[in-house]
Formats: C-alpha cells, structure tokens, sequence
C-alpha cells in the first residue's frame, strides 16, 4: 500500500471524508466567546480600574485581533476548500 516514494496510499473513501465543518465551527465558537469574554474584560476594566497601563490600551487589543485573523483565516481556508469529488470532475 505503498506508493513510491514511501507515502502510503489514502483509499478514496478517506479523501472524499469531508470533516472541515469542524473547523468553520470551531472557529464561529471560538470568535463568539473571544469577542464577549474581550467585551466582559473591557467593561471592567473600564469601569472597575483605577489605573489602565500600556498592556490594556496595546497589548489586550493586539491579542484579539490576532484571535480574529486567526479565525478569519480558518473560515476562509474552510471556504477555499475543493472538495474531493469536485477535484474527480476536472
């Protein structure tokens, strides 16, 4: 089951497994929870604070949009994806 080289050969049962749902929903959840865990975190600090450093105004802002490309670049490779069968037909 070899192919030359030393890569195993996938069946085609295994390619035509499509399971990149689990990924764009991964990331929906994860930008779900991210945005209101970062709106929570800057309601209180705002309001609760006395004092905001350079970490709160850079560093925490950084992080999330960092957070966001992440996701966005995932949703995205999701929807860039040739499937298996559209690959078969051309």
């Amino acid at each position: 089951m070899a192919s030359p080289g030393g890569m195993p050969s996938l069946p085609p049962e295994y390619l035509q497994e499509d399971i990149g749902y689990k990924l764009l929903d991964t990331a929906i959840a994860f930008m779900v929870l991210t945005t209101i865990i970062y709106a929570l975190f800057v309601t209180s600090r705002l309001f609760c604070a006395e004092r905001n450093g350079w970490e709160f105004w850079i560093l925490y802002p950084v992080s999330y949009l960092t957070c966001m490309t992440l996701c966005v670049t995932c949703i995205c490779k999701y929807l860039s994806l040739p499937t298996f069968n559209s690959l078969q037909a051309s």
